[in-house]
Formats: structure tokens, sequence, C-alpha cells
């Protein structure tokens, strides 16, 4: 989702390792946002840039949906729909994210520069480099 931090949509979860190989107990604590569930909906309007063709550079626009769930019961409790008004109900809502970018076509499928932005402020500005489509 571009427009939100890697790893932060999905469900709080505490991960605790515990290391005892080296002789001395060793515990590791990690909060993280995960889940089993996954969806991800991507629209995207591409199109020549304009004096820069010749380079063969390309721009988008496009509007991102999706958020992770723990399990498919938390999927069902969720509330789908834009809001644009209310705030999220909580880390089960759909997220939107909108942005644009500029493409490079290469052999091996374009390269990528966008910029996300959340459509309500629950995420913040996010850059994404990345090689091939997003779907």
């Amino acid at each position: 989702m571009r427009g939100f931090d890697n790893y932060s949509l999905g469900t709080p979860l505490t991960v605790t390792q515990t290391d005892v190989s080296s002789g001395q107990a060793r515990v590791d604590t990690v909060n993280v946002n995960a889940g089993t569930v996954l969806f991800l909906g991507n629209l995207e309007l591409r199109h020549a840039a304009p004096y820069l063709g010749r380079w063969k550079i390309g721009m988008a626009l496009f509007l991102d949906v999706g958020n992770v769930w723990r399990d498919f019961s938390a999927l069902k409790g969720s509330v789908w729909g834009p809001r644009f008004k209310a705030p999220y109900l909580g880390t089960a809502d759909l997220r939107y994210g909108y942005g644009f970018g500029l493409r490079y076509p290469t052999p091996f499928g374009p390269i990528r520069i966008d910029m996300g932005l959340p459509l309500k402020r629950a995420g913040r500005r996010e850059f994404h480099l990345a090689v091939g489509y997003p779907f």
C-alpha cells in the first residue's frame, strides 16, 4: 500500500524470541503489525510524461485500497467503503492511499518511483522505488 509505512497495516502483535544457545538466556521482543489475510486493490492511470517523452519516461496517477487482517473473522468485522470524514474505527478498516509516480521502461519491467499519500491522516507521505508493475 503506497502511502503507508511498510508493515504498518494489520493487527498489532508482540513477538518474543528466546535464545539460550550461547549459554546465556537472551530475550528479544519486537512489536509488529501482521496478519494472514491480505486484500489489495490498485487502480492506475498511465500516460507518457509531457516534455520527457524522448527519454521514454511515463507518469502515473494511482489509488490503492487494502489492509491486512489477523484471520477471516476479523475481515468480516471490518468496515468496507470510504468514510471520508469519519476516522478509522480500528486496525481492521480498509485503508486508502493515492499518489503519482514516474515510470522508465526496461526489458525486465518498468522502474517505478511513486509518492503515495494516505486518503485519511492514518499514514504519511511515502516514497516507493520498485521494478515491475504493482499488480
